[in-house]
């Protein structure tokens, strides 16, 4: 069932919420856990979102989050509901207006519509660049486990270049991370032959055409779909200090914040950002850095790194004396398994080689 705004059920289910009467709401009305858990409005701050978050909190629903329409039509409201039914390959939607609220902190995506409630600890591990490397997102995933964080966000760039596109989006949807989209999902998702990368040669050209022309082809529609419903950003919390997670920059998706340009960049970007900590990733390369009083994260790469190391790589963000504490973890994982299968699949075999040099 889907709920529009103006369903006299939603009307009754808000006031209800209020009463923290949700049981007798689902009892009456027989509603499934994503028709309590996609409630829709027009009017965010005449709901009280804090006390509903809370009620549906406690009565336990897997998505653990109402989302609110912040200013599309009550059409797209409905349909929405149905994309958290699982209906996403029929929807063909813009939903990058609709925010999710909880606890915790604002999830712009109707694909990732949960955040962790009652973490252990107020860390959470950020990753990035996973580049259809199924092995590498495995390992990682089980090393932030094995660390004891809950809470866990991904940068972007869920594809290209390696040989496992639908299994990574698979995994990422299953575990419900909160994730934006990178400029090569934005290109995938869209059906776009360019997917905004910077080659320096011609020949690194060609290879990175092979690579988005295998991965078009190789991407189901599910998968697509589910990228296209990825945000630009996220905003979330660590401690007292909220942070600001970007896959290239504030600016742009596909704009390299290398560790050795000017500090002047960076200088300009921190008077520009309201947020005291700006993690992204793109480049593949880990850095940390404090400019203008912003600190500035890039957590490398799950399954292309670029540092000459070929372990993956993520970063955690732990509450500080002052902001946060930063630190970034290298996985192992078996990148020769991985490299066999690139070039079975038939991508170019420099991929491979590239991947056991961390290059």
């Amino acid at each position: 069932m889907a709920l529009g705004v103006d369903d006299p059920h939603v009307t009754e289910l808000l006031q209800m919420m209020g009463e923290r009467r949700l049981r007798d709401v689902e009892q009456r009305h027989q509603l499934a856990h994503a028709d309590l858990a996609c409630v829709f409005a027009k009017h965010v701050d005449q709901l009280q979102p804090d006390r509903i978050t809370h009620g549906l909190c406690d009565l336990g629903h897997p998505h653990g989050v109402v989302a609110l329409d912040v200013g599309v039509d009550d059409g797209l409201a409905a349909a929405h509901t149905g994309g958290a039914l699982d209906l996403r390959g029929e929807l063909h939607i813009d939903m990058h207006r609709y925010t999710y609220i909880n606890k915790t902190d604002v999830c712009r995506s109707n694909t990732i519509p949960r955040v962790n409630i009652d973490s252990e600890t107020d860390a959470a591990a950020v990753l990035t660049d996973i580049h259809a490397n199924l092995p590498a997102l495995q390992a990682t995933l089980s090393r932030i486990e094995q660390l004891g964080i809950e809470r866990v966000y991904c940068g972007g760039d869920l594809v290209g270049y390696g040989p496992h596109p639908d299994e990574v989006c698979a995994l990422i949807a299953d575990r419900r991370i909160p994730t934006i989209y990178g400029n090569y999902d934005y290109a995938i998702a869209r059906e776009d032959d360019d997917c905004g990368c910077a080659y320096i040669t011609p020949h690194d050209r060609a290879l990175g055409q092979l690579s988005v022309a295998w991965t078009l082809e190789h991407t189901s529609t599910r998968s697509k779909e589910f990228m296209l419903g990825l945000p630009f950003d996220l905003h979330f919390s660590v401690g007292d200090a909220r942070v600001h997670l970007v896959h290239g920059s504030p600016r742009k998706v596909n704009e390299y914040l290398f560790e050795d340009k000017p500090a002047r960049l960076y200088e300009r970007l921190a008077a520009a950002e309201a947020d005291p900590v700006l993690v992204f990733g793109h480049t593949h390369k880990p850095w940390v850095h404090d400019y203008g009083g912003v600190l500035f994260v890039n957590c490398g790469s799950v399954g292309k790194p670029k540092d000459a190391d070929p372990r993956g790589a993520f970063a955690v963000l732990r509450p500080g004396a002052d902001s946060i504490e930063v630190s970034i973890e290298r996985v192992e994982y078996d990148a020769a398994a991985v490299a066999d299968e690139v070039r079975k699949a038939g991508l170019p075999g420099e991929f491979a080689d590239k991947l056991l040099a961390g290059t």
